[in-house]
């Protein structure tokens, strides 16, 4: 009795046994579900490590992706006037573009060490423009006038191949006219205007270029430099006043007095007041000229009216606060306010 008892015991054990090892194996797809379900998210697979030069930085792909660049490239331009103004193509060299920007171990050299890393980065990346920029702007750095003309062959070397590849390059259209200008060198001036209206639309995209010209022409004596002034104001954005001022003050360098008031006439109401203080200083030196002295002073007292005010002097003691400058607000200068 006790015997069967106990068989009778065994046998309900592994029963159950039995019973839950099937539940539990009908249960397990539906408890893995669950057990997914409530897994923590993996880590952003989306972000890439950090800049090694500056490990708070860092991007993910989509943001490398979009710029077509490597992290490695991305890392060095990022918030640079290279990446704003002068994008590199994917092939550029990260290490060709530390030196341009004097970043990483091209931090802190003297002229003369800088010059020769980009002496030496000339030969090692002859076709690209950074190159032959960086040496020229590294020649310029020298101090040294028998270096000028050196910096203006490798800017036009670099002017060269952005030209073969579509493009105006931002930095050198900055430089390079006013450089050739002070060397006298009009034919390489004028190539080089010739070369970059051939890759911009007529219209706007040419008043830039229209206007450094302009101002090289006139640095070299040439009468053409009115006629690119011209051309200038003709597709000049609407409220900027600079051509205008660079044509009249090139006008009135030229005792053409008249033509000062007849390019900016005495209603000019529908200028800001900044420029509306520039412009009427100039049409003041144009009636001086003119030995119209009466309406000069009034036009100038109105320039001035016009002008900010002047800047507050520093305290005697040193702190913020000092007394107010008792100073006449500043007439227009040359720089914008006679």
């Amino acid at each position: 009795m006790g015997t069967t008892k106990s068989r009778s015991r065994k046998r309900l054990f592994w029963v159950f046994v039995l019973l839950v090892s099937g539940g539990l194996y009908a249960l397990a797809p539906t408890m893995a579900q669950t057990t997914e379900a409530v897994e923590p998210p993996a880590e952003d697979d989306d972000k890439t490590t950090a800049c090694p030069e500056e490990p708070s930085l860092g991007f993910t792909n989509e943001e490398v992706a979009e710029t077509g660049l490597s992290l490695e490239l991305l890392c060095v331009v990022y918030d640079t006037y290279l990446l704003r103004s002068d994008p590199p193509s994917p092939n550029e060299s990260p290490d060709l573009l530390r030196r341009v920007l004097q970043r990483g171990p091209y931090q802190n050299l003297s002229n003369e060490q800088y010059q020769r890393v980009m002496e030496e980065a000339v030969r090692l990346w002859p076709q690209s423009h950074y190159a032959h920029q960086g040496l020229a702007e590294a020649l310029l750095g020298s101090g040294d006038s028998a270096d000028k003309r050196r910096a203006a062959d490798e800017f036009l070397k670099a002017a060269d191949i952005g030209f073969e590849q579509g493009k105006v390059l931002y930095v050198i259209e900055i430089q390079l006219p006013q450089l050739l200008a002070e060397l006298g060198d009009k034919e390489n001036l004028d190539r080089y205007y010739k070369q970059m209206f051939k890759l911009q639309p007529e219209g706007e995209d040419r008043y830039g270029g229209y206007l450094a010209y302009a101002q090289a022409l006139a640095r070299l004596g040439d009468e053409q430099a009115e006629v690119y002034f011209q051309k200038a104001i003709a597709v000049g954005p609407k409220g900027v006043s600079t051509a205008y001022e660079l044509y009249a003050r090139y006008l009135l360098e030229h005792r053409k007095a008249q033509a000062v008031l007849d390019l900016l006439p005495p209603d000019l109401q529908t200028w800001p007041d900044m420029h509306r203080a520039v412009l009427l200083s100039v049409r003041c030196q144009a009636l001086e000229q003119l030995g119209r002295a009466s309406k000069a002073a009034q036009e100038c007292q109105q320039a001035r009216d016009l002008a900010p005010p002047a800047p507050r002097e520093p305290s005697p003691s040193g702190r913020p606060g000092g007394r107010v400058s008792t100073r006449e607000p500043f007439a227009p200068v040359e720089s914008g306010l006679l």
